[in-house]
């Protein structure tokens, strides 16, 4: 209300004196004003979820951003604890392990420090260089660490350990044969 006592509504543009108008008129300009009224709720409500959905978004692509750098430390101190040796427990297996002695070196492109040992365990042999690098590719992807031997025969030897110890190495060929049943031929090299 105004000082006069007249009734006066804001509308978005201007500023409506309902006594100049009818009483129809002015019932349909209070309706007018209550439809603008509501949807200007409606809106307002609209951008309160839409404000609160981005700031979500945001707030989760930030997490994800800062996720990695929490779980880095953690990988490092697993491989730190991969790199010890795991002593398996090594089962009881009666089969005869075959035993051959020859002159072997480590194959050129190989890891030089698994050279010097005595004995090495054998999982097959090949005439062919490419055979033995495929099927080495194979036993890494069964968590093996192989290394390919030059022998005097002139076959290249695949070996999955090496030790100066041979009771080491026939637990070896033990596990191996419980572990993993289709390499049950494994055998036990000793270097001349």
């Amino acid at each position: 209300m105004n000082s006069k006592g007249n009734i006066i509504f804001y509308y978005p543009t201007n500023v409506i004196n309902l006594e100049n108008h009818s009483f129809k008129s002015r019932v349909n300009l209070r309706f007018k004003l209550s439809v603008h009224n509501k949807q200007i709720f409606i809106m307002k409500k609209i951008l309160f979820t839409l404000l609160i959905i981005t700031a979500l978004i945001i707030s989760c692509k930030t997490a994800k951003k800062a996720a990695p750098v929490t779980e880095a430390a953690p990988v490092e101190q697993i491989e730190d604890k991969v790199s010890e040796p795991v002593k398996e427990a090594v089962p009881e297996d009666n089969n005869p392990i075959y035993m051959k002695t020859e002159e072997v070196s480590i194959a050129e492109d190989e890891d030089q420090t698994r050279e010097g040992f005595a004995f090495y365990v054998i999982i097959g042999s090949f005439s062919k260089p490419e055979n033995a690098g495929r099927f080495k590719a194979q036993l890494i992807g069964k968590d093996f660490y192989p290394v390919l031997l030059n022998s005097e025969s002139g076959y290249i030897r695949v070996a999955v350990d090496q030790t100066n110890s041979e009771m080491e190495a026939r637990d070896q060929i033990k596990i191996i044969r419980n572990k993993y049943p289709e390499h049950k031929d494994v055998w036990l090299l000793k270097k001349k």
